[in-house]
């Protein structure tokens, strides 16, 4: 969830195996790019990162970004939710 009530949904496919768990972090990524493309740390964190920001571009721009095999990124409206305080306002004796 991002301020002003937005939400960013990625609807990833099974077959990257992301079933929930720690995940791949953007470290563990680039290190695997790495490791299979032979390019240098620096070049692919570069790729990635502007990857990322392209996507983020587009969609706060409110345009759907789809990479297929991937993911889709879509910027989407959501109503206000009540919080509630589950723990008490003071102690009770």
């Amino acid at each position: 969830m991002v301020g002003n009530g937005l939400t960013y949904r990625l609807s990833a496919p099974m077959a990257f195996g992301f079933r929930g768990g720690d995940g791949l972090n953007k470290t563990e990524l680039i290190g695997a790019v790495v490791k299979g493309t032979g390019q240098s740390k620096k070049v692919v964190g570069n790729v990635v990162d502007e990857v990322i920001n392209q996507v983020q571009k587009n969609v706060k721009k409110g345009e759907k970004v789809s990479l297929p095999g991937f993911g889709t990124f879509e910027r989407r409206q959501r109503g206000a939710r009540t919080a509630r305080n589950l723990a008490p306002a003071r102690a009770s004796r």
